[in-house]
């Protein structure tokens, strides 16, 4: 509950400490997260997956699988 002052507000000593005081809340920073891939489908049930991204650090990575059914 703020208290009420009949007077301005920057007159008013209720308002003096407000933002003073240091914040108990998380610091937020923002979170980049990009990624991109390909796909190639090889023959038959065959594909090879190709993916490179960033989030915090760049990174590569890739798959080769094969559908059974």
């Amino acid at each position: 509950v703020l208290p009420t002052c009949e007077e301005p507000v920057a007159a008013c000593p209720h308002w003096e400490q407000v933002g003073t005081q240091p914040s108990s809340l998380p610091s937020v920073f923002p979170v980049l997260h990009l990624r991109t891939g390909l796909e190639v489908r090889l023959i038959g049930p065959a594909s090879l997956r190709l993916e490179a991204g960033l989030r915090q650090v760049v990174y590569v990575g890739g798959g080769f699988s094969v559908e059974l059914f």
